[in-house]
This record gives C-alpha cells, structure tokens and sequence, in this order.
C-alpha cells in the first residue's frame, strides 16, 4: 500500500477515535506513533477525509435503518419488522454515526480553514449543517457545543433544539461565505456530488438554508427569508443534490432491502386521493411499486397483522435497488417550500404555479413522460388551481414526492404539519440510546423506549 493510502486510512481512524475518545491498543498507538508517515488530527488533511465524511454522510446516517424507520413513521413503507421499529427501535448505530460524521466535517473544516482551502471548508459547513439538523429532527435535544472534547469534557451538556438549529443556520451562512472566496483548491477531485462545481454547492447552501427556515414555521416567520434563499437555489432537476455513487459492489442501502419493505396504505390511500375516478392513475406509480391483484395494496400493521411479503404491493426495480442514487435536496422538494410558503403570505397565484412546478419537476425526475404528465395534471383533484388550492394538497403532493429514500424528510414534514395524518400510532421522535445514559450523566431520564405527544420535538406542530 503506497504512502498516501496509509495516510488517508489513519486519518479516517484517528478521526473516528478522537469523535469519542475512544481507544486503541498500546500496540496500535505504538505503531502510530513510531510510523514517520503517520498523521495526527492536527496533519489531516482535508482532501484525505472528505471521501470518507461524505459517504458516511449518506450511507450510515442517511442511509441506514433509521432512514427506513423514519419511511415506517412517516407511513410511506412498512416493513417485517414495523412493529420493532415502534415499540423496540434502537437507533444507537444512527447516533454513533452521527457524531463520527460531525466530527469528520468539523475536522475537515478546522484544516481547511488553516491551509484556506475555503471550497472544502464551505462544503464541509454545509454537510455538516445537513448532518447536524438530521441529528436534531430525529432525536430533539442532543449534546452538541460540548462534544469532540473527550479529554475536557467527559459529560457534554444537552443543547436544545432551538439553540442547535441556530448552529445548523450559522453553518450555512458560514458555508456561503466560504464558497464565495473563489478559492483554488483540490476540491473538484472528491467531490462526489457536483464534480467540484462551486455555483451549484452555494445553491445546495441556500435551498438548504430555506427547508430548515421552513422547518420553523411552528415557531416563527421567516416567510420573506425563505422566499429570499429559494431565489439562489435550485432551479431545475439538473442541480439536485443527489449520491450517484452506489453499485452492486457498493450498494444502496435502502435499496439493498427490497426483499423486507412493502408500501404502507397510507402512502397508497394519498396516491389515490389525486385520482379521478377510473380514468387517470399516477404515472410514477407504476415506476414506484408493484401491483398486487391488479391493483395497489398497502400495509398497515403488517407484522401484527401477520401479513407476507407478497400480500402487499412492494417498492420496484430499478428506481428501488442496490445501485439506485440516493436524493438529499432536490429542486420539487424547493418548489413545494415554495409553495407553502406563499400559500401563507396569501399569495395564491404564485403559490399554485409553484405547486405545479413542483409536481412536474417530481414527476420528471422519476422519468415520467410529458404527455402522461399532462393527461394527470388536468384532473382538478391534482391541480385545483389557485382559488382552490390548499395546504393539504401542497403537503400531500410532497409526501409522495419523498418515496422512497427521503422517508427522513416525510417524517419531519408529519410532525411539522399533520399532513397526511397517519393512520397508526407512531414515535414522535427517535428514541435516544438507552447505552448513551451510562456513558453521560446529563442524558440520564432523557432515554425513551415510548414516545408520547409530550415527548415531541421543539419545531413539531
């Protein structure tokens, strides 16, 4: 193995080591220490890392049973294992994950900054505004301002979800202003996402910056910003942040579980309700799921019920597999922002073209063709036009635009709206591992294996 290989690998391990303070062997410390070519955080190098932060980014905190939980909450999928999800999920490996993934960027971020390498320093604040903000959504307060200190502070106070979602937005700003320095660095080189293209990175920042403004909207009006940050974002499909990188060598693993998932009737009955009558289907539900009798059958309850895997329409291949791309932010999910956002300032004129441009937009990004797109957008129950147009329409639209990979976000979207209601009980938030109490004395009490309303998170409704 050549010396720059060994060097990112003992970068990735040092950092995962000091997330924590965890520990290694005399032995191993030994050979650290005693290696010429050894590095310590203080050494990384930010193009060493950043490969390994973003990938974890999107395979282990966005892409791991948690992600299928939050479908299974949100009642887009139903699973074999549902009633585990609900009653006795445990989402320690998303937790874990999550604080190795903060500390990745941070550290990535903090050599950036030295060396002024200000395109792997503005990435690395954005992904890790988006790392931070899932970690909050899922889990409300968490320790934040005083981790990655294991030798200071063993015990790292809980941060509540409001003072962390000023941190997510502060790293966004911070993000955009780094982005903006026009800086030349070795970033276009990892850069798995946009081939190092800087325009679309500051876009991604600011459509960023207006789903978590958006996400407060229980809270406070940031109507006008969010309206403001839209405008410097995404524009089309072509500028949506999206991980193309999966194969069967190296698989999707949400998608790597098809033999497991089935579509929960909620996400078929809201489906239908965009119906009319006999005559007009769907067109991404043919591309979305498998029929059952000739017909779309979800599940509700479906290890209670006792139900198989083939009694129920299923997520389908290609667009559900190993090697399908993994979404993060897309141009529908911003125009739908949109749209619910003017719907509040009263604008509806603008509101419904927003609507329909985020139908389209979904519908064209799953591959649908034109003149079936037209033929579904002239039934008045999916566009009802402006003096019509309502929030459940705008809500219901988007929930289905999220299947299957973006359960995260139709989770968020149901406990910050209502819409659609769900038709089972479920968490309203992620539990925190019960591990995490023996090992931080302000997190003891705060460990939940059920969930009630009281237990909801800062933004919900």
């Amino acid at each position: 193995m050549n010396s720059i290989n060994k060097n990112i690998i003992k970068s990735i391990l040092i950092l995962s080591m000091s997330t924590f303070g965890w520990s290694c062997s005399d032995e191993v410390l030994n050979e650290i220490d005693t290696d010429p070519n050894a590095l310590n955080p203080q050494q990384v190098l930010p193009v060493n890392v950043w490969v390994a932060a973003s990938e974890r980014l999107v395979t282990n905190v966005m892409g791991n049973t948690s992600a299928v939980a939050a479908a299974t909450f949100s009642e887009l999928l139903s699973n074999s294992t549902n009633n585990g999800y609900r009653a006795d999920f445990t989402a320690t490996p998303t937790w874990v994950q999550m604080y190795y993934t903060l500390n990745d960027f941070e550290q990535i971020i903090t050599r950036a900054e030295a060396n002024e390498s200000w395109n792997f320093a503005g990435c690395a604040k954005v992904l890790k505004a988006y790392t931070l903000a899932v970690a909050t959504d899922l889990f409300g307060d968490i320790p934040y301002s005083e981790t990655g200190k294991p030798t200071q502070i063993q015990n790292p106070k809980v941060d509540t979800q409001e003072a962390i979602y000023a941190e997510v937005l502060a790293l966004l700003e911070g993000g955009i202003a780094d982005l903006g320095k026009g800086a030349e660095d070795d970033f276009a080189g990892v850069d798995q996402f946009y081939g190092g293209n800087i325009g679309l990175w500051l876009k991604t920042a600011y459509g960023l910056k207006a789903r978590y403004l958006n996400r407060l909207s229980n809270r406070s009006d940031h109507d006008d910003q969010i309206i403001a940050a839209l405008a410097s974002a995404y524009q089309s499909n072509d500028d949506n942040l999206v991980f193309s990188g999966y194969s069967e060598n190296n698989r999707n693993p949400i998608g790597n579980l098809n033999a497991d998932l089935v579509v929960h009737s909620t996400f078929v009955n809201t489906l239908l309700q965009f119906e009319n009558g006999d005559s007009v289907t769907d067109p991404r539900a043919e591309i979305w799921m498998t029929l059952h009798d000739n017909t779309y059958k979800g599940a509700i309850g479906f290890a209670e019920s006792g139900g198989l895997y083939n009694d129920f329409s299923a997520p389908k291949a290609p667009f559900f597999g190993p090697a399908a791309p993994m979404p993060l932010l897309t141009f529908s999910e911003l125009k739908f922002i949109e749209a619910e956002t003017l719907l509040r300032q009263g604008n509806t004129v603008a509101s419904n073209d927003a609507y329909e441009a985020a139908v389209t937009a979904s519908m064209n990004s799953f591959g649908v063709d034109a003149a079936a797109i037209a033929t579904f957008a002239a039934a008045s129950e999916v566009f009802p036009g402006a003096s019509a147009l309502a929030l459940e329409d705008i809500m219901r639209q988007k929930f289905l635009s999220f299947f299957v990979y973006q359960g995260i976000e139709a989770y968020n979207d149901i406990r910050r709206t209502g819409i659609p209601a769900n038709q089972e009980e479920q968490p309203v938030k992620f539990p925190l591992p019960n591990s995490e109490a023996d090992i931080n004395s302000n997190l003891e009490g705060q460990t939940f294996t059920s969930l009630t309303n009281a237990d909801k998170v800062w933004w919900a409704k």
